[in-house]
């Protein structure tokens, strides 16, 4: 899923993850993680627990979805977020997706979300996402044709496209 989108908007493009990039991937893990930096903790504290959690993630997405391709999203050679999306015979399963701050909220995302459900839907395959019930991704996801199963995992709701947008 290597590709460019360029326009005054969004211009950002995909690369493939490496080792390399685990600082940013752990930065970027911290950015999503303001309920930790609210709690009555010291810093150092709660820096600890955000390595923790992010070390626990990667552990267990290697664990359930080792076959899933890691991505990082570039803007004008800066590394802006990443992506993490297993594609499996009958199921494009979004794993991850997130952006730094400055990135969000600026429909980089959405696109991304839209163009891996036009390719769950050309290939035939069910397109599934989890979110926090918390996160406010959730109702992006609904406003972009995700329903809610019920089923949760790990403490995230499992969410399937329908193919159609909502409002």
């Amino acid at each position: 899923m290597t590709e460019t989108v360029d326009n005054h908007q969004m211009n950002y493009r995909l690369r493939k993850a490496t080792e390399e990039d685990l600082p940013f991937e752990r930065e970027l893990f911290a950015s999503t993680r303001e309920d930790l930096r609210m709690l009555d903790l010291d810093r150092t504290t709660v820096e600890g627990l955000i390595t923790q959690q992010f070390d626990a993630q990667r552990r267990y997405y290697a664990g359930v979805f080792g076959d899933a391709e890691h991505y990082i999203i570039v803007r004008r050679k800066e590394s802006i977020g990443r992506l993490i999306v297993a594609r499996r015979e009958k199921e494009l399963h979004g794993i991850d997706i997130a952006l730094l701050p400055p990135y969000r909220n600026r429909s980089i995302g959405t696109h991304i979300i839209r163009k891996l459900c036009a390719e769950a839907l050309r290939n035939g395959q069910q397109m599934r996402i989890h979110v926090l019930e918390s996160n406010r991704a959730r109702r992006l996801y609904g406003r972009l044709g995700f329903v809610e199963t019920g089923a949760i995992v790990m403490n995230h709701l499992e969410m399937v496209y329908t193919g159609e947008e909502g409002e």
